[in-house]
């Protein structure tokens, strides 16, 4: 099955199978919560756009996806651009 099993609910990283980048929001931005969407997008072969605490640097490279922080847009937007640009 595609689905993996988690607190009761299912996901399915092959959403994101299609997709060159997925949004990845986490429900709110405060130090400590990150959730499964960024792993999901990487299961699916997304590059992640993530929102959320800047301690995901911590647990993941930072070159494997992209930081958007919405109080300074440019750089991520920057960056999907090279991105895109450098297939």
């Amino acid at each position: 099955s595609p689905y993996i099993q988690a607190r009761g609910a299912n996901y399915n990283p092959s959403l994101f199978e299609n997709y060159r980048f997925a949004l990845v929001m986490e429900n709110t931005n405060r130090p400590g919560y990150i959730t499964e969407k960024i792993v999901n997008a990487y299961l699916g072969g997304s590059i992640p756009i993530y929102f959320g605490t800047r301690q995901i640097f911590d647990i993941f490279n930072p070159k494997s996806f992209v930081f958007y922080d919405k109080n300074d847009p440019e750089p991520a937007l920057a960056q999907i651009r090279f991105l895109e640009s450098s297939p």
